[in-house]
């Protein structure tokens, strides 16, 4: 008769799962390191997988505020914060690490926006209409119905649907003190802020 059991322990700061198999006398002990499971889903290294979960906590923890829209620079200085001097990550790891998570099913991606690149975490997928918009918003963070649409040459009903669908999921704030209303996009507060 032998014994299996599980144990998690800390490897270099990665979580490793071991079967250890145990055997009565003569005693002999066996130990199976098993891979990450998510590094063997995703198909990727112990260091984009930490660069993944990361993002995905970067994101969650402020989509409450920007709406699931980050610009990748700001998610690697935020990630940097977090990291020693000789171990910063590039934004190039966190695009990689972003597009791994795809097998995941949608919900996050790196999308370029006019000068930027910004990652998604918005539940399903954006349409053209909704990435023009975010392209035109993020010079001057906010838009209006009226002027988008005269801008993009589109119906105020067009627009007004797109805008209504990113005021649904959370990347846009309705202001009701300014006439017309505005729509303000949280997600470019900061970079509008620094162009000034």
């Amino acid at each position: 008769m032998f014994r299996v059991t599980a144990v998690s322990v800390l490897s270099d700061c990665r979580r490793k799962y071991v079967l250890v198999l145990t055997v009565p006398p003569p005693s002999f002990t066996m130990a199976v390191v098993l891979e990450c499971f998510w590094c063997e889903m995703l198909g990727v290294g112990d260091f984009y997988y930490e660069v993944g979960v990361q993002v995905v906590e970067l994101c969650v923890a402020t989509s409450h505020r920007n709406g699931g829209v980050l610009s990748l620079d700001e998610v690697q200085r935020r990630l940097n914060a977090r990291r020693r001097h000789d171990n910063q990550i590039t934004s190039d790891d966190i695009v990689r690490a972003v597009k791994k998570l795809r097998v995941l099913g949608s919900g996050m991606e790196v999308m370029a926006t006019g000068s930027s690149q910004f990652i998604y975490s918005i539940p399903g997928e954006l349409s053209m209409d909704h990435t023009t918009l975010l392209q035109l918003a993020e010079s001057k963070g906010s838009l209006t119905v009226a002027g988008t649409a005269t801008n993009l040459g589109w119906t105020e009903e067009r627009t007004n649907r797109a805008i209504q669908h990113l005021l649904q999921v959370g990347v846009t704030w309705r202001d009701d003190q300014s006439s017309p209303p505005s729509y303000w996009f949280p997600a470019f507060f900061y970079q509008c802020a620094t162009a000034e």
